[in-house]
């Protein structure tokens, strides 16, 4: 029994990180503003920059592993001070792969 007691400390910790692992990492604020669209909705806007994510590792879905690369993508986005992006290629296997094209849009109105 007392193998189990001292185990017990280990196994929570080790579930505990696993499920830390497990979730996508959350955008920051400006991330999140970045608009998702279709190509034809940024025929005015400047292109920026090509950006890509990906997410290996242990993931609750493979819904949680493409969230991650697209968040990894996003972030990147915001360093090109992008405004809107255009996903170009998103795949799922092992491990998420996305790219987009990232453009900077000017406001209207």
């Amino acid at each position: 029994m007392s193998l189990s007691r001292h185990c017990q400390p280990l196994l929570l910790l080790f579930l505990g990180a696993t499920l830390l692992s497990a979730c996508a990492t959350p955008l920051s604020p400006e991330a999140e503003s970045i608009r998702e669209v279709r190509a034809s909705e940024v025929s005015g806007c400047d292109k920026v920059a090509r950006v890509s994510g990906t997410a290996e590792g242990f993931y609750l879905s493979p819904t949680a592993q493409l969230q991650q690369a697209q968040n990894a993508a996003l972030e990147k986005a915001v360093e090109a001070n992008a405004t809107h992006v255009v996903w170009t290629s998103l795949e799922e296997e092992l491990s998420s792969y996305v790219a987009a094209d990232a453009y900077r849009c000017r406001k209207t109105g």
